[in-house]
């Protein structure tokens, strides 16, 4: 495996935080994984970079052109043939391997409870979009502005804010039973052995650090307040409760009772914020006192101390920052700091809509707008499954009898789409790939096509380079498999978020990219001037998140149609299934808001059809949509 990372940014002739807070981790787990340092070095950053073992500096014209097609941070594997783009996803892999490699290290437990620190995609977590991309953005920013200490102002980012209240909310405490267990293994062998207890895994575990305040008696009595056997009928332990309930145990890390590799990335932000304007430490202590304290007690840790001395980092002590020569300062911060919070809303985010949507119906009556179903490209779709390789059946991807065959059914009305416009050399993208059922097979049917696609393409496409574009890391490690079975050389996998792939392509290519998800690879297709063939799923779930608005379409725009009318269309457009009341609506509905979609692609120089996949009860979400920019070549 490599890592590659920037190493200069702009005038501020110094590192991005995304490729220190890689490097803090990196040195921190003391990873074996060489990191490509990829820019102009500045005098004063060559001696630090050079002093790192593992991390060298590296022209960019001898980057891979697989790493130079996503965001950065990235990840190669050894063989060109898996890229992991962005920083959550790329340190949860260096963690894994390192714990793969060295399993005594137990370093996973920096991803947390179930493994799932800053796993799920930065589209869909608020938590992970502000680890990744919120706190390091915003002080990037903070730090590039003019520097108006002088003058006696400090703008304070507003998502320091959000980290301070974080510190405010309830520490949730997984695994009460087994915590309680270590806690007391832990006081039992500093009492024999009369000493304070150890520090455990290198400072990993949180333990440590609150063993010696903790009253057994409390956990005891905060479980059983837990347990009512007389209104449950049995005894059962809940396994994740409020921290009062358990008051020795504090929120003392950014995601509660335990240090997780979260912790790292946000000190990172705090520190290089605090390096700028440390001579206000004492001030900084009225408005941000738990980010504070949180930080000093990062900094006591061994593993920071060392990491930090590796890095060149200055570490910051309270009592080293004195303002006795210090003007006052005035602080800028928003009238709403004690309300700004990282997850405004618990669970999904899905709007509360009323259930009449007739209204918007008859907007769109009056302005004369209803969809058009043209016909299937291929009326008579059959892929010859039989004479497949046994690997490129969905079947394989752990899918039940009933599924795979409806799931053959929908693949098989996208392949055919694909080969009706696909032209020899051109490049296909398979976005939202999942386990890869769609890419093999049309890489297999396409041979003189270099295809971006999943499994059905690349066994279709045998001359082809095959790309599969997923965030989901189990779905991934389902096609890889695949792949590697059918000894496919010619597949290329992305792990990323959809907007962090760059890449140049020809056509892209999705089945059912859950809501939003459609409308972010129609942008991508759009810019790249590429053809599409997109089945939308989970209308309920669009919302809008910049650049998309909604509608898209000026032809929707101009009939007056605001946001709050496109919500409902698409909320109505998910109550689709069969032998429903408003099934018939609900496909109305769904027309409409892929009818806004094909307007757009038109407004942009395209010829679009909307179709029904063949059979139609193959899915509930049966729109496919097909487009081809009428001017590409001229």
């Amino acid at each position: 495996m490599e890592i590659f990372i920037e190493g200069t940014t702009k005038e501020s002739q110094d590192i991005p935080i995304a490729s220190r807070i890689l490097l803090f981790v990196h040195k921190i787990i003391q990873s074996e994984i060489r990191i490509h340092m990829v820019g102009k070095f500045p005098q004063s950053n060559v001696t630090s970079t050079k002093s790192l073992h593992l991390v060298s500096n590296t022209p960019q014209a001898n980057v891979p052109v697989a790493v130079m097609s996503c965001k950065w941070p990235a990840l190669m594997s050894i063989d060109g043939s898996f890229v992991q783009s962005g920083l959550c996803c790329v340190l949860r892999t260096v963690v894994k391997q390192k714990q793969r490699e060295y399993p005594e290290s137990d370093v996973i437990k920096l991803l947390g409870y179930s493994e799932n620190c800053v796993k799920a995609c930065a589209e869909v977590s608020p938590w992970t979009r502000f680890c990744e991309t919120d706190l390091p953005v915003a002080i990037e920013t903070a730090l590039d502005l003019t520097d108006d200490a002088e003058i006696g102002n400090i703008r304070i980012p507003d998502d320091l804010f959000k980290l301070e209240n974080c510190f405010n909310e309830p520490a949730i405490i997984r695994n009460i039973n087994k915590r309680k267990q270590q806690i007391k293994k832990l006081k039992s062998k500093s009492s024999q052995n009369k000493m304070t207890p150890p520090k455990i895994l290198n400072d990993i575990d949180h333990i440590a650090h609150s063993v010696k305040d903790l009253n057994l008696d409390e956990v005891d009595r905060g479980i059983a307040e837990m347990v009512d056997p007389q209104k449950m009928g049995v005894q059962k332990v809940d396994t994740s409760f409020k921290v009062e309930n358990v008051p020795s145990l504090e929120h003392l890390y950014v995601q509660g009772a335990d240090l997780t590799m979260a912790d790292y990335m946000l000190f990172i932000c705090v520190h290089m914020y605090l390096e700028k304007h440390y001579k206000q430490w004492q001030t900084f202590q009225s408005v941000l006192p738990n980010t504070l304290l949180w930080y000093q007690r990062m900094v006591t840790m061994g593993t920071t101390q060392e990491a930090a001395n590796m890095m060149g980092l200055q570490l910051i002590q309270g009592t080293q920052s004195s303002e006795a020569s210090t003007p006052k300062v005035l602080f800028q911060a928003p009238e709403n700091a004690q309300d700004l919070r990282i997850r405004d809303l618990k669970g999904k985010s899905k709007s509360k809509l009323a259930a009449n949507v007739e209204p918007v119906l008859q907007k769109l009556q009056v302005c004369g707008i209803s969809p058009v179903y043209e016909e299937h490209p291929e009326p008579k779709i059959r892929v010859d499954w039989d004479n497949l390789p046994r690997e490129a059946h969905p079947k394989q991807g752990d899918l039940p009898p009933k599924r795979w065959k409806r799931k053959c059914e929908q693949l098989e009305n996208l392949v055919h789409a694909v080969t009706s416009i696909a032209k020899p050399g051109q490049t296909i993208v398979d976005f939202c790939s999942g386990g890869g059922h769609l890419g093999i097979v049309l890489a297999y049917y396409l041979p003189e096509c270099k295809g971006h696609l999943g499994i059905v393409l690349a066994y279709y496409l045998p001359e082809c380079k095959v790309i599969l574009v997923e965030n989901k890391e189990e779905s991934l490690q389902k096609g890889m498999a695949r792949v590697q079975q059918l000894q496919l050389n010619n597949v290329l996998v992305y792990q990323c978020n959809l907007d962090y792939f760059s890449g140049r392509f020809d056509i892209g290519v999705c089945l059912h990219a859950c809501g939003g998800a459609t409308d972010m690879l129609l942008q991508q297709c759009l810019t790249n001037m590429a053809s599409f063939v997109l089945c939308p799923c989970c209308y309920g779930s669009i919302q809008p998140v910049p650049p998309i608005v909604y509608p898209q379409s000026l032809v929707f725009k101009q009939a007056g149609l605001l946001t709050e009318d496109m919500m409902k269309l698409a909320h109505a457009a998910d109550q689709t299934e069969l032998n429903i009341a408003l099934a018939d609506q609900g496909n109305l509905c769904m027309a409409l808001v892929d009818t806004d979609r094909c307007h757009l692609a038109r407004e942009r120089g395209y010829s679009v059809s909307l179709c029904k996949l063949e059979p139609e009860t193959c899915t509930p979400k049966n729109n496919m949509l097909i487009g081809t920019p009428l001017m590409k070549g001229l």
